[in-house]
């Protein structure tokens, strides 16, 4: 049981420590289209709105807020629209790092003979 949790602890930060990328949406006049998973919108009195579900319109920006309940805002009303998105290559990347570390401090201590301790 306590074996179960002790990987439990050590993989849930790994899994929660996926690497994500911000970019702004160019809000170019006319432009209609989805707005990925997860997105912020920025408004010009710099309040800041998460969506769950939005979507960009001609004249507006629209979708689900992350804390329930329905957002409709004007496009003049709207400095920026951040789109957040998982970065592969990132997570990659940090899992690969980490698990070069584990190994390295492993071979370090069975070096100085240390060895593993048998319980």
């Amino acid at each position: 049981m306590f074996a179960a949790r002790g990987r439990a602890l050590i993989l849930l930060p790994l899994v929660v420590s996926a690497c994500a990328s911000t970019r702004l949406v160019p809000l170019a006049p006319q432009t209609s289209r989805e707005l990925r998973d997860y997105s912020v919108v920025v408004l010009k009195t710099g309040r800041r709105v998460s969506l769950a579900q939005g979507r960009l319109t001609a004249d507006s920006v629209l979708g689900e807020r992350e804390s329930g309940g329905r957002f409709a805002a004007s496009r003049d009303s709207v400095a920026t629209v951040e789109e957040s998105s998982l970065s592969v290559v990132r997570t990659l990347g940090l899992l690969g790092g980490i698990a070069l570390g584990a190994f390295a401090l492993l071979a370090l201590a069975l070096a100085a003979g240390g060895g593993i301790p048998a319980y």
